[in-house]
C-alpha cells in the first residue's frame, strides 16, 4: 500500500477539503493566510480548494500545477499517483 504525502501553503484564506482512496476525510477546513498543512493517506486525493490561486501544493515533494484545475476561484481534481 503506497502512501502519498500532500503539503499545502496558503497565500491568503483557502478552504480545503481532501480524501484518500479510502473514502476518509484527511483534511477539511478553512485555512489562515500564512499557514501550512501536511496530509498522508493512500492515492488518489480528490481534493476541493478554494480561493486556489492562492495555495501552493507539492506532491510526494514535487510541486503540483493547480491552474489547469481552477474554475472561477476553486480547483476540483484527483490526484493520482
Amino acid at each position: 500500500m503506497t502512501k502519498g504525502t500532500l503539503q499545502l501553503e496558503f497565500g491568503d484564506e483557502s478552504w480545503v477539503e481532501i480524501s484518500d482512496a479510502t473514502g476518509r476525510m484527511l483534511h477539511r477546513q478553512l485555512n489562515s493566510p500564512g499557514s501550512r498543512i501536511e496530509v498522508r493517506g493512500q492515492p488518489p486525493f480528490d481534493l476541493v480548494i478554494g480561493n486556489a490561486t492562492q495555495a501552493h501544493m507539492t506532491y510526494n515533494g514535487r510541486p503540483i500545477d493547480l491552474k489547469p484545475y481552477i474554475a472561477v476561484t476553486v480547483a476540483r481534481f484527483t490526484l493520482e499517483e
